[in-house]
């Protein structure tokens, strides 16, 4: 019973990847960043990379469209990623490029070079451009970027892509 419990639990409760997703100016590059390194038991270089691939190819209709980089060696894959915004009662949508490094164990995820774009204001960096209530905007996209990142970080953790093989 122990064991069935123990099991429920760890397969109900999602992956903390962090207690909140923080996108800050890097002093280096000038960019709005977030990083971090994610710990992943028994997880693979070549797992981590095929099961990132995988959610990618899951979420985005357009794969070649999105992916960017995808190394030889398998310890990259940088895409751009997007979501959808209903930020101040105007529809739009932040990109940014995502980057995910693997090693044996771990993932490193940098998200960087965000914009909001809608059709009234066109694309705005959040680096370069001087968006009314920015400070606003950083917030909200880093409630959406947790909630995206959750659900790769669970992706990768699980072996959903051996369902795939019927």
């Amino acid at each position: 019973m122990k064991w069935t419990c123990l099991a429920f639990f760890l397969l109900t409760t999602p992956l903390v990847i962090a207690q909140n997703v923080t996108i800050e100016k890097d002093p280096e590059t000038d960019l709005f960043t977030y990083q971090e390194v994610i710990p992943i038991e028994n997880l693979s270089m070549q797992d981590g990379f095929d099961r990132s691939l995988y959610w990618i190819s899951k979420n985005y209709k357009f794969l070649n469209e999105v992916l960017k980089v995808e190394t030889a060696d398998k310890k990259e894959i940088i895409f751009d990623s997007y979501f959808q915004t209903e930020w101040m009662l105007e529809n739009g949508e932040v990109t940014h490029k995502l980057i995910l490094e693997f090693k044996e164990g771990r993932i490193r995820i940098t998200a960087n070079q965000f914009s909001y774009i809608t059709q009234e204001t066109g694309i705005q960096s959040f680096d370069v451009t001087m968006i009314l209530f920015k400070k606003s905007l950083i917030r909200y996209t880093e409630k959406q970027l947790e909630k995206q990142l959750r659900q790769l970080v669970n992706e990768i953790s699980s072996d959903s892509t051996a369902n795939d093989d019927w």
